[in-house]
């Protein structure tokens, strides 16, 4: 027989009620001179980060970004999609990252599913870009605020195909993001850890490494491959001391499998 479930008090929720960028903002105050992230070209420190994502932030602004709004990024993991996501967020609107490499007619679908009025893209990567992320600015103007959002507003749309085989938008909540990545989370890092950035933008896990790095005040490493091999996470640890690393049962189980001694340097698997 079955033992009997019994009920027991779990942590307290404490995800504080703002938004994503402000808990950001506030990192990035506190260590500017800190690399928050790095791809195989381009690393930017957090100040650098807040204040490229504050002069994307100010151009989107200016292009008719709205709080409250969605606003689509077809762009494929690199520094310049964190900086287009966090200038989303500073809107005070909500960011959805479908995959550019997907067929148009389902980028289609999807844009339509979200009533996205504005997309950001790069000069020939998508014909659905209303506005390039070339055109963003490195500095803000001396007066820009970022907006203020309370933890209940929308912070990413993700998507689901859910039994239809259509895609559905998931609405996730700023103060939902903050409680995955933060104290009692599924990747709880008592130090500053350095993440590789392997997920794919559209999934839910991809939050997980990107804000569960930057707001902890650790490094997020851009991967470029298509997913997380083990060469990838050897060249992770040698070259940019990727210290941490969160995978899927299947995963975890292919880098076993491929390349046991890839793990070799790293002080955190969840």
């Amino acid at each position: 027989m079955h033992a009997p479930l019994t009920w027991r008090n779990g942590p307290v929720d404490s995800a504080p009620n703002v938004g994503l960028h402000e808990a950001f903002a506030e990192m990035a105050a506190s260590r500017p001179d800190r690399i928050a992230i790095r791809s195989s070209t381009v690393s930017l420190t957090y100040a650098q980060l807040d204040a490229r994502a504050n002069a994307c932030a100010e151009a989107l602004q200016r292009q008719g970004v709205e709080h409250g709004s969605v606003v689509a990024i077809l762009l494929p993991r690199s520094v310049e999609l964190v900086v287009a996501l966090l200038g989303v967020l500073k809107c005070g609107a909500a960011y959805a990252a479908p995959d550019p490499s997907w067929p148009d007619g389902r980028i289609e679908e999807a844009l339509a599913v979200m009533a996205a009025r504005h997309v950001i893209s790069r000069r020939g990567l998508s014909a659905h870009a209303t506005w390039f992320i070339e055109d963003a600015p490195t500095t803000p103007g001396p007066g820009f605020r970022h907006a203020h959002t309370n933890g209940d507003e929308a912070a990413a749309v993700l998507f689901t195909s859910g039994t239809s085989g259509g895609p559905k938008c998931v609405r996730t909540t700023h103060r939902a993001m903050l409680r995955l990545c933060r104290d009692n989370s599924l990747f709880r890092m008592e130090v500053p850890r350095t993440v590789p950035l392997a997920a794919p933008p559209a999934w839910d896990m991809f939050g997980l490494e990107l804000w569960g790095a930057l707001l902890s005040g650790g490094t997020s490493v851009v991967v470029s491959d298509p997913f997380l091999s083990a060469a990838a996470l050897r060249e992770g640890v040698a070259r940019h001391g990727v210290d941490a690393v969160w995978l899927t049962t299947s995963l975890f189980n292919l880098l076993v499998d491929d390349d046991i001694d890839s793990f070799d340097g790293l002080a955190e698997v969840r």
